[in-house]
């Protein structure tokens, strides 16, 4: 459980580097307005949405082992699609959207599958105590990858310029991103059928 959970740390970290980097690039290299970036996010929403509905339909029929790969490598694709943004305003549906999806993709497949999975490998009385690690470790990437990226980005922007110390702190969410899916793919061992039968039944 610890390496999955060490995976799933670096895994919502990326969301993290997504929501906050990427909005200061948008503003500040593409000079998106605070407005149109909130419409630029919308998809997030509804992709949300639409993923935790068909995770809901599917989860008892496609191995979690697979999901949470799935779910690694929507967060890798979304931050190479940053990494890979030119600086002018025409990009929005050729990476900015996509990698809106992909991003949300990664976060809300392993969210909805981790908690599943915890109800059902966790004890009753101890699945309050499996919820707040989990919750945790969604909470424990705001200090640990964004605290990395700002030191990143700030000591890019000296030699670099502004565009380049962003990009900077998007190929480190690569990084962290294809850490994460080298553990899922190795420790992320979750069975099908995990909602069936909780382990007091």
């Amino acid at each position: 459980m610890t390496p999955l959970l060490i995976a799933l740390l670096l895994l919502y970290s990326t969301w993290g580097i997504f929501s906050v980097n990427g909005s200061l690039y948008f503003q500040t290299v593409l000079s998106a307005s605070s407005l149109q970036v909130v419409v630029w996010y919308i998809p997030i929403d509804v992709v949300g949405l639409i993923v935790s509905v068909i995770e809901g339909y599917i989860l008892r029929l496609v191995s979690g082992h697979v999901l949470i790969i799935i779910s690694g490598l929507a967060a890798v694709g979304s931050q190479l699609l940053l990494a890979h943004i030119p600086p002018s305003v025409g990009s929005y549906w050729a990476r900015i959207f996509p990698s809106s999806v992909l991003s949300t993709i990664g976060i809300d497949l392993s969210t909805t599958l981790m908690t599943v999975y915890i109800t059902t490998v966790v004890p009753s009385s101890q699945q309050g105590l499996a919820g707040g690690v989990l919750n945790s470790a969604l909470q424990l990437r705001v200090t640990l990858v964004l605290g990395s990226t700002e030191i990143i980005q700030s000591a890019v922007v000296k030699y670099k310029g502004l565009e380049k110390s962003y990009k900077a702190t998007f190929w480190f969410g690569i990084g962290v991103s294809g850490v994460s899916l080298i553990i899922l793919i190795i420790w992320g061992k979750i069975l099908k059928n995990v909602s069936l039968l909780t382990v007091d039944e």
